[in-house]
């Protein structure tokens, strides 16, 4: 289970981080040439609040499709995969109070949306403070 605990960190921190080099990258060019092209601080704040709502979309389609729906889907199954009954074991072994592996993988998958909320939150408040400070300047 902690491999792919490990695996699912690599992957959200790899994906978030080079999300925020993006936002970083777009900030330095768009204040150096803010004058350039003509660019109100109020239209930059605009364009950082459009990247906030694309990535509390992104997390919200995630959260649905990516742990909501194949809970509810492993929730209606009788029998599960090796691979889901093996992560179910782990997390039984870890927690006293799950009782079987359907609810042991269950509470992988809510693990892994917390885990991929927690890392996407830099994004979500890099992208708010700087519209925010934007505005206000």
């Amino acid at each position: 289970m902690k491999k792919e605990m490990r695996k699912y960190l690599t992957i959200y921190w790899i994906a978030n981080g080079i999300f925020l080099l993006l936002q970083v990258i777009l900030t330095i060019i768009l204040l150096t040439l803010q004058d350039k092209i003509k660019l109100a601080h109020d239209t930059i704040s605009n364009i950082f609040f459009g990247i906030l709502v694309f990535v509390v979309l992104c997390v919200v389609l995630y959260n649905y499709f990516g742990i909501n729906r194949p809970n509810k889907k492993i929730a209606k199954k009788e029998v599960l995969s090796d691979y889901e009954e093996e992560i179910g074991f782990e997390v039984m072994k870890l927690h006293p109070k799950i009782l079987d592996e359907k609810s042991g993988y269950i509470n992988f998958n809510n693990r892994r949306g917390y885990l991929f909320l927690l890392i996407s939150s830099l994004n979500i408040f890099y992208s708010l403070i700087l519209a925010i400070i934007l505005q206000v300047i």
